[in-house]
């Protein structure tokens, strides 16, 4: 569709709104699909019947499945796939169409991949979470499944590590932004709602996730990966959050070829390559926390008394 298309398209649905925002901006960005996941409570006890199609945790594996509720008053699932031993904590903020029970594998692979705990988590709307999705609501889940984290860890500024898919970005560098976190992970990042659509500015009242103005104030390494095949969200969307950043918190990016919006990873070419760079991300956060804690102290020492 043309810049004016796109435009009049969305001018019309502004109308239809009664000129709520709000509205038009959660209808052209959220698309839940059918819940893959059931959670109910027995006996006191959180429990997840998963979709025939989903493979369900195995005796190995050990997940704890709660619901907590939002500072906006919905209940959302949170899913805490636990590795013994791991220093980092990782929240994943999934992309659009999905749920945490289609993304219950990728979640166990990141487990085995990586040595880290894994704690995945549904927007309002979308799983069994109750509520409709909205921009604001992504943030109150973001800050509750944070919150959740931050009562399983000794230091969240330097174990949690906030992962963002599409979607997942605007919540992620949100939360990056406003509180301590390790590091952050962009994939298939947005520099803002409106600019998917188009890069007229005309309508720009209602634009959503502004990222790009935002990822200049997180605190924290970030790993920028986006596939230069992407015709969902271009890969001028990861070059602008990457140039965006702190030069200090710009890690090496990733720009995957022959590789669109949701298959980085995910095929025989580059898988391995997809784990050995995250690895390197948090080998990297390791050695920058511990140089950061380094500098702090000698500085302590050399001011005076």
């Amino acid at each position: 569709m043309s810049c004016c298309g796109v435009v009049g398209a969305i001018g019309s649905l502004w109308c239809k709104s009664g000129c709520k925002t709000a509205v038009v901006a959660s209808a052209l960005t959220f698309f839940p699909p059918p819940p893959s996941y059931d959670v109910r409570e027995v006996d006191g006890v959180w429990v997840c019947e998963y979709d025939p199609m989903i493979t369900p945790p195995g005796p190995d594996e050990e997940v704890i499945v709660s619901m907590v509720r939002t500072r906006r008053g919905n209940d959302i699932p949170l899913f805490h796939f636990l590795c013994p031993g791991a220093h980092f904590t990782l929240i994943h903020s999934h992309g659009n169409a999905t749920d945490c029970g289609a993304m219950a594998d990728r979640y166990r692979e990141m487990v085995r991949e990586l040595g880290v705990n894994v704690i995945g988590y549904d927007y309002s709307g979308y799983g069994s979470a109750t509520g409709q999705p909205s921009e604001a609501d992504t943030y109150a889940d973001i800050e509750a499944a944070y919150d959740y984290a931050c009562e399983h860890v000794d230091d969240p500024g330097r174990q949690i590590v906030l992962y963002g898919q599409s979607v997942g970005t605007g919540p992620t560098i949100r939360q990056a932004g406003r509180k301590p976190v390790g590091g952050a992970v962009l994939h298939a990042g947005i520099m803002s709602g409106m600019r998917v659509l188009t890069a007229s500015r005309a309508l720009g009242c209602l634009d959503i996730y502004p990222n790009i103005d935002r990822v200049r104030r997180v605190g924290c390494p970030v790993f920028v990966m986006h596939g230069l095949e992407d015709e969902e969200v271009g890969v001028d969307h990861g070059h602008g959050l990457y140039s965006a950043l702190p030069p200090e918190y710009q890690f090496e990016p990733w720009w995957v070829e022959n590789c669109g919006h949701n298959d980085i990873g995910e095929d025989h070419a580059t898988h391995m390559e997809y784990y050995q760079r995250l690895l390197a991300f948090l080998q990297e956060l390791e050695r920058f926390h511990i140089d950061r804690k380094a500098a702090s102290m000698a500085g302590e020492m050399a001011s005076p008394v």
